[in-house]
C-alpha cells in the first residue's frame, strides 16, 4: 500500500480532514483559513495525515499535523513536515513557527528549535489559530518551535 501526498481542497477534502484532526485532539478552527495551503497523505483513498500552512507577512505557521494512529511509526509526520517547508520556500516564507503540547521533540529532531511564545507570536499574530487562542487562552504547557527557513534542508527528502 503506497501513500500519496497531496494538496487538500476544502470543498473535496474539509470533512476527512476535520475528522482526523479532531480524533487526533487538535482544534479544527481556523481551517482553511484565506491564505492557508494543506496537504494530505492518503493510502487506498482514505486521508491517515494533514499538516497545513498559514502565512503572515514573512513568516509562517505550520499548523494541524496529525497523522492517524494505523499510519505512525513510517515517518509519515517528517514527510508531512517537509512538504510544507518546501512550500512554505517557495512562497518565500523566512521563518516557520509550530505550537505543540506533545509533539515537540519530533520538531527538535527535525531541526526546529523552541523559542519563547512571546517571541514567537509577534511574527504570526495575523493568523487564525494565533488569533482563536488569543480570545480563548493558551494552553499552559504549549510550546513554540521555530526553523529559520534560509537555513539547509531540515530533512530528508520523500
Amino acid at each position: 500500500m503506497s501513500i500519496v501526498v497531496k494538496d487538500a481542497q476544502e470543498r473535496s477534502d474539509g470533512a476527512h480532514l476535520r475528522a482526523l484532526l479532531q480524533a487526533c485532539g487538535l482544534s479544527t478552527i481556523g481551517l482553511f483559513s484565506p491564505g492557508s495551503v494543506y496537504v494530505m497523505a492518503l493510502r487506498d483513498q482514505s486521508v491517515i495525515g494533514v499538516c497545513g500552512l498559514e502565512r503572515d507577512g514573512p513568516a509562517g505557521l505550520l499548523r494541524s499535523l496529525a497523522v492517524d494512529p494505523s499510519a505512525r511509526g513510517a515517518r509519515l509526520s517528517w514527510r508531512l513536515v517537509d512538504v510544507i517547508v518546501r512550500r512554505a520556500r517557495m512562497d518565500a516564507v523566512e521563518r516557520l513557527f509550530t505550537f505543540s503540547k506533545d509533539t515537540g521533540d519530533l520538531f527538535t529532531a527535525m531541526g526546529w528549535r523552541d523559542v519563547p511564545l512571546s517571541k514567537a507570536l509577534p511574527h504570526i499574530g495575523n493568523t487564525a489559530q494565533v488569533r482563536h487562542y488569543d480570545d480563548v487562552g493558551w494552553y499552559p504547557d504549549e510550546r513554540a518551535l521555530s526553523i529559520d527557513l534560509a537555513q539547509p534542508r531540515m530533512s530528508p527528502r520523500f
